[in-house]
């Protein structure tokens, strides 16, 4: 607390910064303005009241109250932060610039600062300027109050910024400290370690970690156990993607298959609102669709309780824009983690994940903090409304050679590992004249794959960008290419299910994390587990004899043409059915009183 203040603030206001960082944010505005009816020139305050009212969307009134704080005190650097938060959360990154530098002139040593003005600078892809505030704030000698938290969290910004650039020289030294970030002390999200390493029981400590952090124990919800089924359970499904996103890209259909009779479907979408195709489908097919962005994590929980929701699912996990917190607030009775984050979330009140024998084998229990559940085929539901490519694209249209063999990767780049480029640079070397068709999500990123290239060896004329395109198009282009290569460690998901859909095959390398086998399990779906490979030789080799033997090629690609739509991967109805049973079986579950356990749905299939 801060000594200057009057004693008698100093006592009152932990409760309105309580209510504030529990996202109680209509609270911590009514406590704000009763305390400056009392003390109307502390900033501290203001920067409250601003910075809730901020949070609840209401830019004019928070912009003002940002105004009242600096009038009172213009030299509170806090202020300044927060300033720069707000107009940087409104999209006016020139305002966010200038007060998060007014701040560090009144506060040379802010972590809080710097970590502000590099994340605004690398959203801006100011780079070289946002690596230059992130290694500013992670040198700064700790010797502030929460600094070690801040570290910790602008490490593992800086070292996603730079595996999003390719820049794997800037990141190489980086590694010691990356090694035991978020496993001891301070937790941090878990998600951008997914495609550092293939370490499944440290990806469950830094995850249970993390959650600790950023949930801490709330008081748990109670319900009352119904001694029947309800003649609908009601199923909440949570996310921020109900728009043009890969999740609702293979969800959409999930939502509309739902047997009414038997089941009630609501989603709760905290994310942007957007007029896209997805989003209105999305909101077609759920029975209720509740637009919660502007509510706290404990406001959702409570709205999902007063829907009487039987089993919450969280379509997010740990990955951006998540709100893991208000499963802490138990908005149901039961609660699973399903198709957005391929891992354990390491979190105490999420009772279920969803996965396969693929993803989650048997004796993996262990690297899991919740129960696993094993769906009879691929885990990830699939849409077989989805566009189906006509084959009217053309190799000319899209900047690619007409005689050569193409490899295409359509991964995020951030997913390219060094030891992804050198195996693919090697099957170039194999391979000649071969190109590598790559899609372009940064310039810079473009730019230093293209640099590594040369350093191997490999013209950089030969890795060829694709731009984004809105998802028909994508479809209708993916089939121009010969073979899909995937990433390690983290590997394709909605790309290979994409590639699959055009008739592509695809090769993979497995090794030991969710996150490197899904491509695994999409391919056994397929009935081609011969294009899975375990060791970086083997995954070279197979590509290399793919584009070497044609007519091999030509089989597998025939197969897919005219098999995979009638595989289970894409039988959405047969799916929707057994995650049904899923449903069933956890609340059967939670009916006798038993405690959660793993539920295996062929098991279940077998028994009906």
């Amino acid at each position: 607390m801060q000594s200057h203040l009057p004693p008698s603030l100093r006592d009152r206001l932990p409760l309105a910064l309580k209510a504030f960082s529990r996202g109680q944010f209509e609270a911590a505005v009514t406590e704000a303005q009763g305390l400056l009816v009392e003390f109307p020139a502390a900033p501290v305050l203001y920067n409250l009241l601003a910075s809730a009212l901020s949070k609840l969307e209401k830019g004019e009134r928070s912009a003002q109250a940002f105004g009242y704080g600096l009038i009172a005190d213009p030299r509170d650097s806090k202020l300044y932060n927060s300033v720069g938060t707000a107009a940087s959360n409104q999209h006016r990154d020139s305002q966010a610039t200038k007060a998060f530098r007014r701040s560090l002139c009144l506060k040379p040593d802010d972590v809080t600062g710097y970590q502000n003005l590099g994340a605004l600078a690398e959203r801006g892809s100011h780079l070289p300027a946002a690596s230059k505030a992130y290694d500013r704030a992670v040198s700064i000698a700790p010797d502030q109050r929460g600094l070690k938290d801040r570290r910790a969290e602008v490490r593992i910004r800086w070292v996603n910024m730079l595996a999003r650039r390719c820049d794997w020289h800037a990141l190489e030294p980086l590694a010691p400290m990356v090694e035991g970030l978020g496993l001891e002390g301070p937790g941090v999200n878990p998600f951008p370690f997914l495609a550092l390493e293939d370490a499944p029981a440290r990806q469950l400590k830094r995850a249970a970690n993390f959650a600790q952090t950023v949930t801490p124990p709330s008081a748990v919800s109670t319900f009352s156990v119904p001694g029947d089924r309800p003649d609908r359970l009601r199923i909440g499904y949570f996310s921020s993607d109900f728009h043009d996103h890969a999740v609702m890209y293979l969800a959409a259909g999930l939502f509309e298959r739902h047997d009414r009779g038997r089941f009630e479907i609501i989603g709760y979408s905290y994310g942007r609102d957007s007029t896209d195709e997805n989003r209105r489908r999305a909101r077609g097919a759920l029975d209720v669709f509740r637009e919660v962005r502007g509510l706290s994590d404990e406001q959702i929980a409570e709205q999902a309780r007063t829907d009487r929701i039987d089993i919450a699912v969280d379509l997010k996990g740990h990955i951006s824009d998540s709100r893991a917190r208000l499963f802490s607030h138990r908005p149901a009775p039961l609660s699973a983690t399903y198709l957005g984050y391929p891992g354990t979330t390491g979190a105490t009140y999420i009772d279920y994940v969803i996965a396969d024998r693929v993803v989650a084998p048997e004796g993996s229990s262990a690297v899991f903090s919740e129960q696993i559940v094993r769906m009879p085929n691929c885990y990830q539901i699939n849409d077989d409304q989805r566009y189906r490519p006509t084959g009217s694209a053309s190799r000319s249209m899209h900047g690619l050679p007409e005689d050569r063999f193409v490899f295409c990767c359509f991964n995020d780049l951030y997913k390219v590992t060094e030891e992804t480029f050198v195996d693919w640079m090697a099957i170039l070397q194999r391979v000649d004249g071969s190109v590598l068709w790559l899609l372009n999500s940064r310039d810079d990123a473009v730019r230093n794959l293209s640099a590594y290239a040369a350093k191997r060896g490999i013209d950089p004329s030969r890795l060829i960008f694709a731009e984004p395109v809105p998802n028909p198009d994508h479809l209708e282009r993916l089939g121009l290419a010969d073979l899909v290569i995937d990433t390690f460690p983290y590997g394709a998901h909605t790309t290979a299910s994409d590639a699959l859909w055009a008739g592509v095959p695809i090769v993979t390398r497995t090794g030991e994390g969710f996150q490197t086998r899904v491509c695994a399990s999409l391919l056994t779906t397929v009935g081609l587990e011969t294009l899975i490979t375990r060791s970086r030789d083997a995954f070279r080799a197979l590509a290399g004899d793919l584009a070497q033997n044609r007519s091999r090629l030509d089989e597998i690609r025939k197969y897919l043409t005219e098999t995979v739509r009638t595989t289970p991967l894409y039988d959405t109805t047969a799916f929707t059915h057994d995650l049904e049973r899923v449903y069933d079986e956890m609340h059967r579950i939670y009916r006798s009183g038993e405690h959660p356990r793993p539920i295996d749905v062929a098991t279940l299939i077998e028994g009906v």
